[in-house]
């Protein structure tokens, strides 16, 4: 075999250059935003400022993908139907028959999602939570100055028993270590944002958040005392107001690397490396997420196929 030189584009870069000031942040940002801009600067600039959306060239588990989604419409069904009321949302679940006509015919998903449910109301049941509403939105300025505005979109917004909010993030995933660890090292910027938006609309503090995994038919969180078999409580490092001062300082750090004309790519690479790295304050920034036996590497993205020939990743 005769090794195959790469051209200078598709060579592992911690950064690529452009003209100073050419990209302008965004008028609003979201969670999945804020994420890629902090983590994949180069993903976020290629998607949102050059607006290239390659389809279908994500690696996910499509069929995981719509059952995920299945699952979410389902349940907003049955939360509109029964306008939230825990005994008529348990009848439901409960009852086969009356089940299926809320879900699909395909009747493995049916079983697995019915037993997901069903966890899901001894949860509710067990800690007396109130159903607000589904997929509820919410906005809050990131920043003093009023821009970028912050959006999210919850899952579940429910009410405990002093009123106070609480959000449920409904995932779709195998993977009970992957959620976990992201409460536990502090990565949970989905939950954050949310807790910080919903909060602000509702003019008052939301109690608990966590990730409730249909598979599983559990719920992790930080808030919520542990109840066996349904709640995991999971410690997290810092409070949400914490870790929205780490999401803002890294929302600047970003913009102002555009500003300077840098965008990092960087994956696989030394963090310390990187333009993230080179503040005096990096303990203050949102951290980057980094590979599981190499802490100080850079994450690659294990889904991406889309920028892969840019970013020297391309196998």
């Amino acid at each position: 075999t005769v090794p195959v030189e790469l051209p200078p584009l598709c060579q592992k870069v911690p950064e690529f250059r452009i003209a100073p000031g050419k990209i302008a942040p965004c008028e609003t940002e979201s969670a999945t935003s804020l994420d890629l801009l902090i983590q994949r600067p180069f993903d976020y600039v290629m998607l949102y400022a050059a607006r290239l959306r390659p389809d279908g060239v994500r690696e996910l588990d499509e069929l995981n993908l719509i059952e995920g989604r299945v699952a979410h419409r389902t349940l907003e069904l049955i939360v509109r139907q029964t306008e939230g009321n825990l005994s008529a949302m348990s009848g439901i679940i409960a009852s086969r028959e009356t089940f299926a006509r809320h879900a699909i015919e395909r009747k493995e998903l049916q079983e697995r999602l019915h037993k997901a449910l069903a966890a899901l109301m001894q949860i509710l049941i067990r800690y007396d939570f109130r159903v607000e509403g589904v997929e509820q939105e919410a906005s809050a300025p990131l920043l003093d100055a009023g821009k970028p505005l912050l959006t999210a979109r919850v899952d579940l917004l429910l009410r405990n028993r002093t009123g106070d909010p609480v959000i449920f993030d409904l995932k779709w995933s195998r993977s009970e270590k992957r959620y976990e660890a992201l409460i536990r090292e502090g990565h949970d910027l989905q939950l954050r944002v949310y807790d910080y938006a919903m909060s602000c609309n509702l003019g008052r503090p939301v109690a608990a958040t966590g990730y409730f995994l249909l598979k599983r038919g559990q719920l992790l969180g930080a808030n919520l005392p542990a109840l066996q078999g349904y709640v995991k409580q999971v410690n997290a490092p810092r409070t949400t107001a914490e870790a929205l001062a780490r999401i803002r300082a890294g929302y600047e750090r970003r913009y102002q690397e555009f500003r300077e004309g840098l965008i990092e790519e960087g994956e696989g690479l030394p963090v310390g490396e990187l333009p993230y790295a080179r503040t005096d304050n990096l303990e203050l920034l949102w951290p980057l997420l980094t590979e599981k036996n190499a802490e100080s590497i850079k994450q690659i993205d294990p889904y991406d196929n889309a920028y892969r020939i840019f970013k020297g990743t391309l196998k």
